[in-house]
């Protein structure tokens, strides 16, 4: 038996079975998913092979020309800003002898050429030069067969570049419908990314531990204390994402947004035109597109972050700020948008502890046999990941 039909009969017989019991009776995924370098393989080739990835921002590459290297979960991609302004994603390995092409991102490149033996290839993946190939100064043979770059599918949403890995994955629009379907409320076309504002943090810690500390709420009063008043609290399940709700007045969701550094207000963020003056509303959705990338839509702004597992123990959080028309831009909002800014690195750093120590103590975890429990009311979100990354490591996923 390979080692990943050990891993996934391992799942069928010691996780499933408790797993998918109703939320206050089930029991989590065990220390050992959390780091073994089996379970990191097989979610590999499954969780990040298939499906539609969110891997970069498009501001990563803002002109015609641009180029980038993207490593996610071990996968080498090269992404590509063609002259008509689209993007294109390749595998970043030369098809020659698979050497990386890129190792650092570039700009007004109109080709790009291996460093090992020079082949060089168009922004579309054209095969373009193949130097010296049949001899000195011989740069054609005809008994070799040289290719171009391979190809990924590759799309664009609410400025995150996404890419599908496998090319089984149908349409990015089909994908993401029911993500986009849930977020329908909030108007995301009226949202501009605002430029120099970032929130870049490494979690010495699994991403599934990560992601699950973003669809719970149950550890603010303690962990986030700042934040203030919660609200009334849902979890959001998908069948491919999976979520926070949280019901609010107006009042309420301003205040979760501490003064400046000076004490004072400043010039208020434009909200969403389907906010109520008064009474309760949605007012924080905040969705995770299996595994990335996280979209959290607020009453004045929406973060998008793109988690990007490095290995079995890193996670690289990225995340980018959009907020309504001119105030993504303007001088007058530039103090609210920095207070936002923020406010989201706060919530990134308390987080920090908690991620590293459950990370650290996931050898005792194992070796107790403990298994994770959870609340009803605060972690049904947390339980349906759980299940969703079950599935999709069994092949059993909606994809």
């Amino acid at each position: 038996m390979d080692a990943d039909a050990k891993i996934r009969a391992r799942l069928e017989a010691e996780i499933l079975p408790d797993l998918l019991r109703p939320v206050g009776q089930a029991r989590g995924l065990p220390g050992w998913a959390y780091a073994h370098p089996d379970v990191w393989a097989l979610e590999r080739r499954t969780v990040f092979a298939r499906g539609w990835l969110g891997v970069a921002f498009e501001s990563d590459l803002p002109r015609p020309g641009d180029c980038a290297p993207v490593d996610y979960a071990g996968h080498r991609l090269l992404l590509a800003r063609q002259a008509d302004g689209t993007i294109r994603a390749f595998h970043n390995l030369c098809p020659h002898r698979e050497m990386p092409l890129l190792d650092a991102p570039r700009s007004e490149c109109r080709t790009i050429a291996c460093p090992w033996h020079a082949w060089t290839f168009g922004l579309d993946g054209a095969l373009v030069a193949t130097p010296n190939i049949g001899g000195v100064n011989r740069h054609a043979d005809p008994d070799a067969q040289p290719g171009g770059l391979v190809p990924l599918g590759c799309g664009t949403w609410l400025g995150v570049v996404f890419v599908d890995i496998s090319g089984q994955s149908g349409k990015l629009e089909d994908w993401l419908a029911p993500m986009r379907a849930r977020l329908a409320a909030f108007d995301l076309s009226l949202t501009v990314e605002a430029p120099g504002e970032a929130v870049d943090h490494v979690y010495p810690a699994n991403w599934k531990q990560v992601i699950e500390g973003a669809v719970e709420d149950y550890h603010i009063p303690w962990v986030h204390r700042q934040v203030g008043p919660q609200g009334r609290y849902e979890a959001v399940l998908g069948e491919r994402f999976v979520g926070v709700s949280s019901w609010r007045d107006m009042q309420t969701a301003q205040r979760r947004l501490p003064p400046g550094p000076d004490g004072a207000e400043p010039e208020p963020l434009p909200v969403f035109p389907h906010m109520p003056d008064s009474g309760e509303f949605e007012a924080s959705l905040i969705l995770t597109l299996l595994p990335s990338p996280v979209v959290a839509a607020q009453i004045g702004h929406v973060a998008v972050s793109l988690y990007a597992p490095l290995d079995p123990a890193r996670t690289l959080v990225r995340r980018r700020f959009r907020f309504l028309g001119e105030a993504a831009s303007s001088a007058r909002h530039a103090a609210a948008r920095r207070r936002v800014r923020d406010s989201w690195q706060t919530v990134t750093d308390q987080d920090a502890w908690v991620h590293e120590a459950i990370q650290q103590s996931l050898p005792a975890r194992e070796a107790a046999g403990f298994r994770a429990r959870f609340s009803p009311f605060w972690e049904g979100a947390v339980h349906h990941f759980q299940a969703l990354v079950a599935a999709r490591m069994l092949g059993r996923d909606a994809a």
